[in-house]
């Protein structure tokens, strides 16, 4: 979408997410790109995410994938 993203993430807003991947089974590694790579014991791929991301859409988005995944290789989500 060409939609601009104009709310600023905020510190509890990335630390809920970091949470919601946590108690999902997901585990974060920061990369020296400033990323985070997550992974997930029960699914043979890995995603990133933005280390400080700047849009709270970030996180939604990236919940919705993080889920996706899980759906698709059989985790319960």
């Amino acid at each position: 979408s060409n939609m601009k993203c104009i709310g600023i993430m905020s510190k509890s807003q990335q630390n809920d997410f970091i949470k919601w991947a946590k108690k999902h089974g997901w585990s974060g590694t920061k990369t020296n790109g400033g990323h985070i790579k997550w992974t997930h014991e029960k699914i043979p791929v890995f995603c990133f995410s933005s280390s400080t991301p700047s849009c709270f859409r970030a996180n939604k988005n990236k919940k919705a994938e993080m889920s996706k995944l899980m759906v698709l290789h059989g985790v319960e989500v």
